[in-house]
């Protein structure tokens, strides 16, 4: 009768772990979402200080970053460290207690993407209130061409001076973000306009070095965010955009979308004189737009819209009432209305219906109620349970014989039937279960 053999004696025999396939070895190490997690697990095979230094993933730092001192000297190991030719994803993250980076050692982590990377690219610092005294007045750091991204993400710092290599096109890049950094307006024109043949999605909240012109033309162009201060005429030429969102003031400007479907326009004056949208896409999809006072030229700018999105704070008094009526006294047809209001004295039914008024054919109606000063711990506040029940109760009995004005200036009556939806804002914590006629939303 044949006997077992022996079990094998810890240590003894093949490393199994070592005869793993890459591939499978890589799947393992990227689940922990961390370089320098992916490291330390060498001490278990020497096959796996191989593997980690060929991930496709490369993540600094994630949870378990290294200590604030020794964090910059971490990513210049971490990457000379890095042995495959190509990495698909790489993130740098600073937590925000990390000290101060200099561009200078920014840098050479830029280099090593620009020649490796060939996918994502994602490169964030928290902000620094204090700025070491040794940094000079105005730290520049180049950003070189990375022709193999696909994505370039970076969260850098006001102070710094972003320059643009303007040698070189990134090829492959359809996604740019650019934050928290200062730019020249023609090198940001270069590298949209001309650096850029494929992008389309486009997201900048930079300040310019002076008051400039920036020009942006690209026919791939899809969707753009656009928050760069002291911009002294924009000229956009984009064929093919979809998503506009606009902000900071801008003293001059020419748009021409004709594709355009959406338009978010933030807290700054809008002048049809000196912003022109010369060619936009009729009927908007969605015209939103936020910030304390109501835009009133731009909405009749575009007399008819699928959905209107307002964010509106009515000012205390007769005078600030009247003003609220003057600025809303022509908006666009729309068949949703979506309102975020402030809460004011004035009652919420007569200013939803004024503005049901003024909206021709609105066929569904949402109210986000928000209070800034309620506490935010208190759930059975009286009067918003009241204003509440007085927004649904009133809007349900009137909303079949409120008037409204068509584009002839006649008055008609309605008969088509408004799904209203009413909620509370996020900070606030009133359960709905606690208003007993709240239903979610309902049809009047």
């Amino acid at each position: 009768m044949d006997t077992l053999p022996p079990p094998q004696i810890m240590g003894e025999g093949e490393d199994r772990i070592s005869g793993l396939p890459d591939e499978l070895l890589h799947g393992i190490l990227l689940r922990l979402r961390s370089a320098r997690a992916a490291a330390r697990t060498s001490v278990l095979s020497r096959r796996w200080h191989h593997a980690a230094s060929r991930l496709p993933t490369l993540l600094l730092f994630g949870p378990d970053a290294p200590p604030p001192a020794s964090i910059l000297d971490s990513v210049d190991a971490a990457l000379a460290a890095y042995h495959a030719p190509s990495v698909k994803h790489l993130a740098i993250t600073f937590p925000s207690k990390s000290p101060a980076v200099l561009p200078h050692r920014v840098a050479p982590w830029l280099r090593f993407a620009s020649e490796r990377v060939a996918g994502t690219l994602f490169l964030s610092f928290p902000y620094q209130v204090a700025w070491p005294s040794a940094a000079p007045e105005e730290p520049e750091v180049e950003l070189p061409v990375c022709g193999g991204a696909t994505e370039i993400n970076l969260t850098l710092e006001y102070r710094w001076r972003l320059r643009v290599q303007l040698a070189g096109l990134f090829t492959a890049l359809t996604t740019l973000r650019i934050h928290s950094v200062t730019m020249e307006g023609s090198e940001l024109t270069a590298l949209v306009s001309t650096q850029c043949p494929n992008l389309r999605e486009l997201s900048l909240y930079v300040k310019l070095v002076a008051a400039s012109d920036v020009s942006i033309c690209s026919d791939s162009l899809y969707s753009l965010v656009l928050h760069v201060r002291i911009i002294q005429r924009l000229e956009l030429m984009t064929p093919g955009l979809h998503l506009l969102t606009l902000s900071h003031s801008v003293l001059k400007a020419h748009i021409s979308a004709p594709k355009l479907a959406r338009l978010v326009w933030k807290g700054h004056a809008y002048d049809p004189c000196r912003h022109q949208f010369a060619d936009v896409g009729h009927p908007l999809q969605c015209l939103d737009i936020r910030g304390e006072s109501i835009v009133a030229p731009l909405m009749q700018r575009f007399d008819k819209v699928v959905k209107l999105i307002l964010d509106i704070f009515v000012p205390q008094g007769v005078v600030g009432y009247a003003s609220f009526l003057d600025k809303t006294n022509k908006l666009p047809k729309c068949e949703s209305l979506m309102v975020t209001l402030t809460y004011t004295d004035h009652g919420l039914v007569p200013i939803m219906l004024h503005l049901l008024r003024m909206c021709y054919g609105t066929r569904k109606l949402s109210v986000l109620l928000h209070d800034p000063f309620a506490p935010s711990s208190d759930s059975t506040h009286s009067w918003l349970k009241n204003e509440l029940h007085a927004c649904l109760g009133g809007l349900a009995s009137q909303m079949l014989a409120a008037t409204q004005t068509n584009s002839a200036g006649a008055l008609v009556k309605t008969s088509t039937k408004v799904l209203v939806e009413i909620a509370l804002d996020p900070i606030q914590t009133c359960p709905m279960s606690s208003v007993p006629s709240y239903k979610g939303f309902r049809e009047c």
